[in-house]
């Protein structure tokens, strides 16, 4: 990350930190929200140009090029009139190699290769021993309160703090249709995908699969609504290397061919959104 857009985030930071005060004192949060926007955008664009910036092609000199030919007297008579006599039928006899020769590497019995990530699809995940946890799945967990998703909705965790902020700096702009808060979502997932390894580590593996679902499938939105999707490919590349390197349940969204649970991949978001947050009424 650029010293520009680190510089940024810790600006959203003191941000955030300002509009958490003012919403518990009851004050009017507008402003501070505007200038969010503004830092959020600024933030995208700035880690855009740091991981997008290709390198340019090597220059050719005038010097790369030469008309010498070399000189035959050095050659060490290399060229000679000699010929080599031709020989026709095989250099050697099969039989001199005594033992078959072996084309396979001999694997022991008890190896247990698991499947590759990018062929494997939804259909015949379960069959071949894939993991992949969908929204209804997480779901479920979430209304668990034994487990770290319910944990987190009904009790008390050492990274509840951790997590309640990166989910504030994670919070979905009230209206996609606008070009202007479509940026500013783009820029949220991209800033979010970004040094994943220290973003998602303080969480257990179930905190860190539903957070992939959830920007996987607001990356797939962003793919479908922007005329450039170079940035959502990047995010989506990102979760899922990191899932693969900390061999991490799959989610629809990083599937080979990825298509919503829910009808569309907005609704997906919401509703892996949802996930994090008790239901209505709940204590």
């Amino acid at each position: 990350m650029s010293d520009h857009a680190h510089d940024l985030l810790v600006q959203v930071r003191k941000a955030t930190d300002l509009r958490r005060r003012l919403a518990e004192e009851g004050k009017d949060t507008s402003e501070v929200d505007e200038a969010l926007d503004g830092l959020y955008r600024d933030l995208g664009r700035a880690v855009a140009e740091t991981e997008l910036l290709l390198p340019e092609p090597p220059t050719v000199t005038k010097e790369a090029f030469t008309s010498e030919v070399p000189d035959e007297e050095d050659s060490g008579g290399w060229y000679t009139d000699e010929r080599v006599p031709s020989t026709s039928g095989p250099l050697f006899d099969p039989a001199d190699l005594g033992e078959p020769l072996m084309t396979e590497i001999p694997l022991p019995d008890d190896l247990n290769l698991p499947p590759d990530p990018d062929d494997t699809d939804a259909s015949d995940a379960e069959e071949r021993g894939y993991a992949v946890e969908t929204v209804q799945s997480m779901g479920s967990r979430a209304a668990d309160p034994t487990t770290s998703l319910g944990i987190f909705r009904y009790g008390v965790a050492t990274w509840k703090g951790q997590l309640d902020e990166l989910l504030d700096l994670l919070r979905s702009p009230f209206d996609l249709d606008d070009p202007t808060e479509l940026g500013v979502e783009a820029s949220r997932v991209q800033w979010a995908t970004t040094d994943l390894p220290h973003r998602l580590e303080p969480y257990p593996d179930e905190i860190k699969v539903a957070l992939i679902g959830l920007l996987a499938a607001r990356a797939q939105f962003l793919r479908t609504r922007l005329d450039v999707d170079v940035g959502a490919r990047l995010s989506l590349d990102r979760l899922q290397r990191y899932r693969i390197e900390r061999s991490l349940a799959s989610v629809p969204g990083l599937l080979p061919t990825p298509l919503p649970e829910l009808g569309s991949w907005l609704v997906d978001a919401e509703a892996w959104w949802a996930v994090f947050r008790p239901p209505s009424g709940a204590a």
